[in-house]
């Protein structure tokens, strides 16, 4: 799965921005990291045992699953926590699972139509992550660096 530059340039950019998500990021955002960083390695792993062993449709199973698996703990999180950032999130990784569903039902889509298009709702996502933990971060820093409230006594 990282035979290509191109994987690895995207590997590398998940990696960043899942580390910025668990080092500046609250609670919410380091649990969509970790979900996140969770399903790239399974299917990381599951693509390294299953490549000789099955064939390419029970390895596409396998990938669907740790995709519903993610937009399933994604979806939990929003449930839970009623983030916006995590609705959209959310809802990358659900267009994922649906792009994923196009490619095995075999309508008509070319293989480097889907990796542009998986690369495309990937990159989204990370964003969407990377842009909550960079809300988060600068709306802690403020709070640390306000004074504390004081009340006059007269």
């Amino acid at each position: 799965m990282l035979h290509s530059i191109i994987s690895q340039i995207g590997f590398l950019w998940m990696s960043a921005v899942c580390l910025f998500a668990f080092f500046k990021g609250g609670f919410v955002e380091r649990a969509a990291a970790a979900v996140v960083s969770l399903s790239w390695a399974l299917t990381l792993a599951l693509s390294f045992v299953l490549s000789g062993l099955f064939s390419r449709q029970v390895e596409e199973f396998t990938f669907l699953g740790v995709d519903a698996l993610t937009a399933i703990a994604l979806l939990a999180l929003a449930l839970r926590f009623a983030k916006l950032w995590l609705g959209g999130a959310m809802l990358m990784q659900s267009a994922e699972l649906a792009l994923h569903g196009a490619v095995m039902a075999e309508w008509g889509l070319s293989f480097r139509d889907y990796m542009i298009w998986n690369n495309l709702l990937t990159t989204g996502l990370l964003l969407i992550i990377a842009y909550a933990t960079a809300v988060f971060w600068c709306r802690r820093s403020r709070r640390r660096s306000a004074p504390p409230n004081t009340i006059a006594h007269a």
